[in-house]
Protein backbone atom coordinates (compact mmCIF):
# COMPACT_ATOMS: atom_id res chain seq x y z
CA UNK A 1 0.00 0.00 0.00
CA UNK A 2 1.46 3.70 -1.05
CA UNK A 3 1.49 6.19 1.95
CA UNK A 4 1.02 9.85 0.94
CA UNK A 5 2.00 12.04 3.77
CA UNK A 6 0.04 15.34 4.04
CA UNK A 7 2.36 18.24 5.21
CA UNK A 8 0.16 21.37 4.70
CA UNK A 9 -3.71 21.44 5.03
CA UNK A 10 -4.22 23.10 2.05
CA UNK A 11 -1.42 22.41 0.19
CA UNK A 12 -2.59 21.13 -3.62
CA UNK A 13 -0.96 16.86 -4.30
CA UNK A 14 -0.77 15.53 -7.41
CA UNK A 15 -1.10 11.42 -7.51
CA UNK A 16 -0.17 9.79 -10.45
CA UNK A 17 -2.50 7.83 -12.81
CA UNK A 18 -0.67 4.57 -12.17
CA UNK A 19 -1.14 4.41 -8.09
CA UNK A 20 -5.09 3.82 -8.50
CA UNK A 21 -4.24 0.81 -10.90
CA UNK A 22 -2.53 -1.45 -8.16
CA UNK A 23 -3.43 -0.69 -4.79
CA UNK A 24 -4.90 1.84 -2.44
CA UNK A 25 -3.34 4.66 -1.22
CA UNK A 26 -3.19 5.98 2.00
CA UNK A 27 -2.73 9.51 3.15
CA UNK A 28 -1.42 10.80 6.68
CA UNK A 29 -1.37 14.08 7.85
CA UNK A 30 1.30 14.36 11.31
CA UNK A 31 1.93 10.69 11.53
CA UNK A 32 -2.32 9.58 11.55
CA UNK A 33 -3.58 8.19 8.93
CA UNK A 34 -6.85 10.29 7.78
CA UNK A 35 -7.97 8.62 4.78
CA UNK A 36 -7.80 5.94 1.80
CA UNK A 37 -8.19 6.00 -1.87
CA UNK A 38 -9.31 3.40 -3.11
CA UNK A 39 -9.56 2.10 -7.05
CA UNK A 40 -13.07 2.81 -8.32
CA UNK A 41 -13.83 -0.49 -8.76
CA UNK A 42 -13.09 -1.39 -5.05
CA UNK A 43 -15.32 1.34 -4.09
CA UNK A 44 -18.37 0.04 -6.01
CA UNK A 45 -17.92 -3.18 -5.13
CA UNK A 46 -18.12 -2.01 -1.29
CA UNK A 47 -20.83 -0.39 -1.55
CA UNK A 48 -22.68 -3.31 -3.06
CA UNK A 49 -21.63 -5.14 -0.56
CA UNK A 50 -22.89 -2.93 2.29
CA UNK A 51 -26.14 -2.11 0.13
CA UNK A 52 -26.68 -6.00 -0.13
CA UNK A 53 -25.82 -6.82 3.77
CA UNK A 54 -26.07 -4.03 6.43
CA UNK A 55 -29.64 -3.32 6.86
CA UNK A 56 -29.14 -0.04 8.85
CA UNK A 57 -30.81 2.80 7.00
CA UNK A 58 -34.52 1.40 8.20
CA UNK A 59 -32.82 1.32 11.99
CA UNK A 60 -31.03 4.55 11.30
CA UNK A 61 -34.29 6.36 9.86
CA UNK A 62 -35.91 4.81 13.29
CA UNK A 63 -33.71 6.67 15.54
CA UNK A 64 -33.67 9.88 13.84
CA UNK A 65 -37.60 9.85 13.85
CA UNK A 66 -37.22 9.38 17.62
CA UNK A 67 -34.54 12.09 18.06
CA UNK A 68 -36.98 14.39 16.06
CA UNK A 69 -39.99 13.74 17.95
CA UNK A 70 -37.56 14.11 21.56
CA UNK A 71 -35.82 17.57 20.42
CA UNK A 72 -38.60 19.56 21.53
CA UNK A 73 -38.21 18.62 25.61
CA UNK A 74 -34.58 17.92 24.66
CA UNK A 75 -33.60 21.48 23.84
CA UNK A 76 -35.44 22.75 27.17
CA UNK A 77 -33.24 20.60 29.57
CA UNK A 78 -30.20 19.72 27.49
CA UNK A 79 -29.33 22.54 24.80
CA UNK A 80 -25.50 22.26 23.75
CA UNK A 81 -25.29 18.49 24.77
CA UNK A 82 -25.40 15.37 22.76
CA UNK A 83 -28.38 13.04 23.32
CA UNK A 84 -27.87 8.80 22.36
CA UNK A 85 -30.86 6.80 20.69
CA UNK A 86 -30.32 3.54 20.51
CA UNK A 87 -33.75 1.49 18.73
CA UNK A 88 -35.80 4.29 18.91
CA UNK A 89 -35.48 5.11 22.91
CA UNK A 90 -33.22 8.20 24.22
CA UNK A 91 -30.50 6.36 26.42
CA UNK A 92 -27.96 8.91 27.29
CA UNK A 93 -27.43 12.85 27.68
CA UNK A 94 -24.07 14.25 27.93
CA UNK A 95 -21.47 16.82 27.04
CA UNK A 96 -18.94 14.62 26.02
CA UNK A 97 -19.85 12.60 22.95
CA UNK A 98 -17.02 10.20 23.05
CA UNK A 99 -17.64 9.68 27.29
CA UNK A 100 -21.69 9.00 26.10
CA UNK A 101 -20.79 6.45 23.50
CA UNK A 102 -18.14 4.95 25.72
CA UNK A 103 -21.10 4.38 28.12
CA UNK A 104 -23.44 3.05 26.29
CA UNK A 105 -21.08 0.54 24.48
CA UNK A 106 -20.24 -0.61 28.35
CA UNK A 107 -23.75 -0.34 28.90
CA UNK A 108 -24.97 -2.12 26.01
CA UNK A 109 -22.05 -3.33 24.10
CA UNK A 110 -21.06 -2.90 21.23
CA UNK A 111 -24.27 -1.88 18.98
CA UNK A 112 -25.43 1.26 16.50
CA UNK A 113 -26.23 4.42 17.95
CA UNK A 114 -27.88 7.45 17.02
CA UNK A 115 -25.30 10.26 18.61
CA UNK A 116 -26.72 14.34 17.66
CA UNK A 117 -26.09 17.51 19.13
CA UNK A 118 -29.27 18.84 20.68
CA UNK A 119 -29.32 22.47 19.31
CA UNK A 120 -31.75 24.99 17.63
CA UNK A 121 -30.39 25.03 14.24
CA UNK A 122 -29.03 22.53 12.43
CA UNK A 123 -24.85 22.72 11.69
CA UNK A 124 -24.72 22.51 8.20
CA UNK A 125 -21.16 21.19 6.45
CA UNK A 126 -20.21 21.93 2.69
CA UNK A 127 -17.96 19.00 1.15
CA UNK A 128 -17.19 19.26 -2.32
CA UNK A 129 -17.73 16.76 -4.86
CA UNK A 130 -15.60 14.90 -6.33
CA UNK A 131 -13.40 16.37 -9.32
CA UNK A 132 -11.53 15.04 -11.98
CA UNK A 133 -8.15 15.95 -11.61
CA UNK A 134 -5.94 16.88 -14.68
CA UNK A 135 -3.44 15.62 -16.56
CA UNK A 136 -0.30 18.03 -16.03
Amino acid sequence: MQTIILKESRSPYTIGDDVFVKEPVLLERDGQAIAALVPLDEYRTFIAWRKKHIKGDVKLEKDREAFARLKPELLKTHLGEFAVIKDGELVATGKDQQALVDQTYQRFGVVDLYVKCIETQERIYHIPGPRKAKKQ
